[in-house]
């Protein structure tokens, strides 16, 4: 760093970087603060810059396998298994006093069980069990805009979800066969947050809480999501039941925009 004492005014060492440098690098809109100067601060990161996937254009796709813990489901099938898919938008800023963003975002899943289990003697009865659950979701992602490293959300929506089970009973006289369907349109509500671990490591937790009706257990969800490209990322983690259910996990990945 070069010094100057050949005035008698004093120069800032940020004047005579910007001298040599012959250009400003910083802008007001570096900083956010108060217009005297006080309180000045950091802006928080473009979300490209950050490990997570709140306000970003993506679309994404994971396997899933949920555990069971009903003894009798178990023994047709020790889990449900599918897909779900996702989309993500921003969709705007609201200027409040505290700044909150808002993304929209559209999901699909598709989970089943199949298989067929002996009841033995003296009922006698094979039991067959073929079913599919499959849900659509709309909703928000609200969290800070100022939020930085550490991203608190919530996500509010509504979800609908129809369930349909065929299931087959047969003894050596007779058989019965039935079909089940059932649907509903529930609300939807998750909280949880965002971490930075590292430039191209995020994790997010979520609590994806049952509301009155819902098919199936409220679940804690503990992601990684892995950037191995700025475009590209890789997302799994556990999906554990807060209600005494079974242990899952979903694994998959995404493409953002």
């Amino acid at each position: 760093m070069l010094f100057f004492c050949v005035t008698c005014q004093a120069q800032s060492a940020a004047e005579i970087y910007y001298e040599e440098a012959d250009e400003d690098l910083w802008t007001a809109d570096t900083f956010v603060g108060d217009a005297d100067g006080t309180d000045w601060g950091f802006d928080a990161p473009h979300p490209s810059q950050h490990a997570g996937l709140l306000g970003k254009v993506f679309m994404q796709q994971r396997y899933l396998q949920l555990g069971v813990d009903d003894a009798d489901v178990r023994r047709i099938d020790n889990s449900l298994q599918g897909f779900d898919s996702l989309i993500n938008l921003p969709v705007m800023t609201l200027e409040t006093e505290v700044p909150l963003d808002f993304d929209l975002f559209f999901g699909y899943s598709n989970v089943g069980l199949k298989g067929s289990a002996y009841s033995g003697l003296p009922a006698d009865l094979l039991v067959a069990v073929n079913g599919k659950s499959e849900s659509y979701s709309l909703g928000t992602s609200i969290y800070l805009t100022q939020a930085e490293r550490w991203r608190p959300f919530i996500q509010l929506g509504v979800e609908y979800s129809q369930a349909d089970f065929d299931l087959t009973m047969k003894n050596a006289v007779d058989t019965y066969a039935e079909n089940f369907v059932d649907g509903q349109t529930d609300m939807l509500f998750n909280a949880g947050f965002e971490y930075d671990l590292f430039d191209v490591l995020g994790y997010r937790m979520t609590i994806d809480c049952e509301t009155g009706g819902r098919f199936r257990d409220s679940l804690l969800l503990n992601d990684l999501i892995l950037w191995p490209h700025e475009k590209i990322f890789i997302r799994g983690g556990l999906a554990t039941s807060l209600e005494g259910g079974g242990i899952g996990f979903a694994i998959g990945g995404g493409l953002t925009f």
